[in-house]
């Protein structure tokens, strides 16, 4: 069974990995008020979406996070319901 948790893990990991995507994070902080979470929610999600392979880099120039390869997430479930009607 599937459960709120594991789906809004999953939604607040692949809006963490769009964010990086566009390079345009600033700090830790700044993608925390985006995603509405905390920061040390972030660092975890970072940590995770490394241990999936991503090299993610911060660039103070920029200041932004960003994939140092050609890491991709893909994160897609779906739901059905069918009636038992018969």
């Amino acid at each position: 069974m599937i459960s709120k948790q594991v789906i809004d893990y999953l939604e607040l990991l692949k809006r963490l990995y769009n964010i990086i995507r566009l390079e345009h994070t600033g700090t830790m902080e700044d993608i925390a008020a985006k995603i509405h979470s905390s920061r040390t929610t972030v660092y975890y999600y970072l940590c995770e979406l490394k241990s999936l392979g991503a090299d993610i880099l911060f660039d103070r120039i920029r200041n932004t996070y960003y994939f140092n390869n050609d890491f991709v997430l893909y994160a897609t479930f779906s739901v059905k319901l069918e009636s038992n009607k018969g």
